[in-house]
């Protein structure tokens, strides 16, 4: 569901057909992408609910009204006894919004659905640069660097101390060991 909060899966039936779906497989955590999706950049239409753009005229301003549809599809996953992993952002957004701009996209994450019952991904492919930059793949260390400072930042500021991962790269040394400088941030 890393479309879940864009019109790409339409809510509520598309929506809540698939999450029926995971929940007769039986899974019980559904990863789900709060805003700065993996394959477009911030304004493509694909990203877009019925609210609108997560984002405003700059990088980062939230626009609430796509947060308020995102709290329904939410609320769905919860009352269904499915437990959002909320992905703040893929990995090679960190360039393009710096540390700042990016912690602050986590304060309002962590401040709009701390008190629900989810799991926080910093990031995926935390560290992978863009896909198409040149010499794709590579190991990004400042982007790795940047990633664990928000990471910090995400475990410091969570009053409710929810469990934190982070997605790494599959790409060949690009794994799980690469993808942070202090290994003790995710998890607990």
């Amino acid at each position: 569901m890393v479309d879940g909060l864009s019109h790409r899966l339409h809510f509520p039936d598309e929506f809540q057909q698939l999450a029926q779906d995971r929940i007769q497989k039986g899974f019980t955590v559904i990863q789900i992408v709060a805003g700065l999706y993996p394959d477009m950049f911030p304004f493509d239409p694909r990203g877009a609910n019925e609210a609108g753009f997560p984002v405003g005229d700059e990088l980062f301003v939230h626009a609430p009204s796509y947060f308020d549809a995102a709290d329904q599809r939410l609320e769905y996953l919860v009352a269904h006894g499915l437990t959002p992993c909320i992905v703040g952002a893929w990995g090679y957004f960190m360039p393009w919004m710096g540390v700042e701009k990016m912690k602050s996209h986590w304060r309002y994450l962590i401040a709009r659905y701390g008190a629900m019952p989810v799991v926080w991904c910093a990031a995926g492919e935390a560290n992978l640069p863009w896909y198409l930059a040149k010499g794709f793949p590579y190991d990004d260390r400042k982007q790795v660097n940047d990633w664990t400072e928000v990471m910090r930042f995400i475990r410091d500021t969570d009053p409710f101390h929810h469990l934190l991962t982070v997605h790494p790269t599959g790409i060949g040394r690009l794994s799980a060991r690469h993808v942070t400088d202090d290994p003790a941030l995710p998890g607990h």
